[in-house]
């Protein structure tokens, strides 16, 4: 029994590597990420959108002469159509819910609930030319239970490819895998390389688990896991382009686990841009931003200004400036994931301040320059 046992996990692994070698060798044609410009609930609206098998992420940011306000963008493909959720990040602002289809070039017509003042619900949003030819890659990879009822693991990672450059290429691939890649090693077969160790763990897991509670006498195999990271654009200028990679993980328990990492690179030379390369020299720089963060942070809450952050629900008074950052067209956002500053329940904070404030306390020459004006 024991020997038939590892012969079925052995499968399974094999199943779980041509699961994702297939993901690659049959999935169609990558789609283009794409920018939209238009006017949504009667604003001026630009939206970054990767669209990555059924399902379409992104970012939006409206005109700051409008009021401003950035949020996330959440999609899945519907009755010949895309059903889209633009979640605002401020606490309090109303969810735009977008029915509608987007044609081969990416121009996307439909109709947004709740719709503008004036009751108009039509939408439509036209892809702007980046400069880039960015395109989407996907790869899955499954664990199935031993009865073959369900999935006891699903693995799945998209990332956008930039044409050209691939310096560039290699940093994403390498922020993605979590580990050093080879200048010469294929994106794709990087994580491939990152699936199947996942895959091989969870088969040790689960041997361990079958060993305490064998699978015939009904105990065992832990419910549905999966595991997902999905790179897309959020920010593209004539020489930036920004990445948010988002992560979600479910191993079981009373919630899932996520967060987002950015990264801001120099198109030319695939370099990734840090805080240091922004942010003007000297501690009193540093100490104004922090200030303004701490203030955001309170009105976001809440919170009267000037108050204490752990009366608010932070775990302490005093924090430090994140580093992870990024770019709207009309803000610098500073990010804290869930558990970074404050217990899971109150989320991540993305704390935006208008580049007009920020501007005094950045370089003058930093690669940020051309948009803070």
């Amino acid at each position: 029994m024991r020997r038939a046992s590892i012969g079925i996990w052995a499968l399974l692994i094999l199943f779980g590597l041509f699961g994702a070698a297939r993901g690659v060798a049959g999935s169609p044609a990558p789609p283009r990420c794409w920018l939209w410009e238009g006017t949504l609930s009667g604003r001026a609206v630009r939206a970054w959108v990767s669209l990555a098998g059924d399902r379409l992420y992104g970012m939006y940011a409206f005109d700051a002469k409008n009021g401003g306000g950035t949020g996330i963008i959440r999609g899945d493909a519907a009755n010949g159509g895309w059903s889209m959720e633009f979640k605002p990040h401020a606490a309090g602002s109303p969810v735009l819910a977008l029915q509608g289809k987007v044609n081969p070039e990416g121009h996307f017509a439909g109709e947004v609930n709740p719709p503008s003042e004036n009751g108009d619900k039509a939408v439509s949003l036209s892809t702007v030319p980046s400069g880039l030819t960015i395109l989407m890659h996907e790869l899955k990879a499954s664990l199935v239970a031993g009865d073959g009822a369900r999935p006891s693991f699903d693995w799945m990672t998209a990332y956008p490819q930039c044409k050209g450059l691939t310096a560039l290429n290699h940093e994403i691939a390498t922020a993605l895998s979590r580990r050093p890649v080879a200048a010469k090693q294929d994106a794709m077969e990087a994580l491939i390389d990152l699936a199947a160790d996942g895959l091989r763990q969870q088969v040790r897991e689960m041997r361990e688990i079958e060993k305490a509670e064998p699978i015939a006498d009904g105990g065992g195999l832990p419910a549905g896991q999966d595991e997902s990271q999905v790179a897309f654009v959020q920010f593209v200028s004539e020489h930036l382009l920004g990445i948010e990679i988002f992560r979600y993980s479910f191993t079981g328990g009373a919630h899932p686990n996520w967060s987002s990492e950015f990264r801001l690179y120099d198109q030319s030379s695939g370099k990734r841009i840090a805080m240091d390369d922004i942010v003007a020299g000297g501690p009193a720089h540093r100490d104004a931003l922090l200030k303004l963060v701490r203030e955001a942070i309170l009105k976001q809450l809440g919170a009267e200004p000037g108050s204490s952050l752990k009366d608010a629900g932070l775990y302490e008074d005093e924090i430090k400036l994140s580093t992870s950052f990024y770019l709207t067209p009309e803000e610098v956002v500073f990010y804290y994931p869930p558990y970074d500053i404050a217990p899971y329940a109150l989320g991540e904070f993305r704390v935006a301040l208008p580049q007009a404030v920020v501007k005094e306390h950045l370089k003058a020459d930093s690669p940020v320059a051309e948009i803070a004006k």
